[in-house]
C-alpha cells in the first residue's frame, strides 16, 4: 500500500503554504534553475520522454512543458496527482501521469530520456540500495541534476 502525506486539503493548499512567501520563491527558482540547467543539452523534443519522480501539484513539469518538453509526473499522492492533472489539463493535456512510489517506478529498462526528482521527493525510500535499484535500470541521455551549482 502506498503511503502518502499529503490528503486533499493538504494538496489543495501545498503551493500556498509551500511557495507563495519569499523564501519559498527562492526555493522555486533555485529549484527550476538547477532543473533547467540539466534539461539545457537536450533539445526540447515531445518524443523524449522526461519523468519527473515526486511531481506533486505539477509545480516544475509547468515550468517543463513552457521550455517545449513533455514530461510525464509520477507521485505517492492520488491528491497531488489530481491538483497536478488539474493545473495542466488545459495548457498541457498530453502530459502524463503515474501513482505510484519513487522505488517502484512502473517503467521498463530504457524507456526513460531523462529523469528527475528534487530530494525531498525521495524521503520514502528507506535506504541507498532501494534507491539504487529504483534507478538502475533506467537510460539517461539527459544531464542529471547536478548536487551543487558550479
Amino acid at each position: 500500500m502506498i503511503k502518502t502525506a499529503y490528503d486533499k486539503l493538504s494538496a489543495e493548499t501545498y503551493d500556498t503554504r509551500r511557495f507563495d512567501s519569499p523564501s519559498g520563491q527562492a526555493i522555486h527558482q533555485i529549484e527550476l534553475s538547477f532543473l533547467m540547467d540539466a534539461l539545457r543539452n537536450m533539445e526540447p523534443d515531445k518524443n523524449k520522454n522526461i519523468l519527473e519522480v515526486g511531481c506533486g501539484t505539477g509545480r516544475l513539469l509547468v515550468e517543463v512543458c513552457q521550455s517545449g518538453y513533455l514530461p510525464h509526473g509520477l507521485d505517492a499522492s492520488v491528491h497531488m496527482l489530481l491538483q497536478c492533472s488539474e493545473k495542466l489539463q488545459n495548457s498541457y493535456p498530453e502530459v502524463g501521469f503515474v501513482f505510484a512510489e519513487a522505488g517502484k517506478i512502473p517503467a521498463q529498462a530504457d524507456c526513460i530520456d531523462f529523469l528527475y526528482s528534487r530530494r525531498a521527493s525521495l524521503d520514502s525510500i528507506l535506504n541507498c540500495s532501494d534507491l539504487i535499484l529504483a534507478f538502475i535500470d533506467f537510460h539517461w541521455s539527459g544531464t542529471p541534476i547536478p548536487a551543487e551549482k558550479t
